[in-house]
């Protein structure tokens, strides 16, 4: 290998290097290349939490279920635009909305109700419009705390820290070894 192809590697690879961290950055920061308005286009979220597991669709298909534990799910990287979100699950309404995902910005629909088609769930469905409506509030109770007695407090003994202190009214002069007194008379 000569000199100049060794120079011409070596900056070929930097600038692919350079290159490539720049669009990794973006792309860990939440940015897509949208290929429509050819620029980098930060992306938006949807957030869902259903009182039941259920099947998530985007724009009529398929994408996901909601998690088992919290019966929510997480529709992230989407490019700002209009998309058709629905809910489904056999032997309930199905639920479904056209939102419109912003740049930066997550849609937050925490409290959503699936009913049930059955007649027999009317007791159960009536328990968890209740809950999810009227969610119970910790209330702390009342207690009654016991009084203290005041008592005066006995004076404390002079702490010797400036150049003077008093004592039994009598005025010394601090001397680290030894007080010397200065004057003895009425203080008031």
């Amino acid at each position: 290998m000569t000199k100049t192809t060794k120079r011409i590697t070596f900056y070929s690879a930097v600038t692919v290097f350079l290159a490539l961290s720049y669009v990794i950055s973006l792309y860990a920061q939440g940015y897509r290349y949208n290929f429509s308005e050819r620029r980098f286009v930060r992306t938006g979220a949807i957030y869902l939490k259903v009182n039941t597991d259920a099947d998530v669709f985007l724009n009529n298909k398929l994408i996901g279920r909601t998690t088992f534990l919290g019966n929510s799910y997480l529709i992230n990287n989407l490019l700002p635009g209009l998309y058709d979100i629905r809910l489904s699950k056999n032997d309930f309404y199905q639920w479904q909305k056209k939102i419109s995902v912003e740049e930066g910005l997550v849609n937050e629909f925490s409290r959503i109700l699936l009913l049930s088609n059955n007649k027999e769930n009317a007791e159960l469905l009536k328990e968890e419009i209740t809950k999810l409506l009227y969610p119970k509030i910790a209330v702390p109770k009342v207690t009654l705390l016991p009084t203290g007695t005041i008592k005066p407090s006995v004076s404390p003994e002079p702490v010797k820290i400036g150049r003077f202190f008093i004592k039994n009214k009598t005025l010394y002069k601090n001397l680290e070894p030894k007080a010397e007194k200065i004057s003895r008379g009425k203080m008031k």
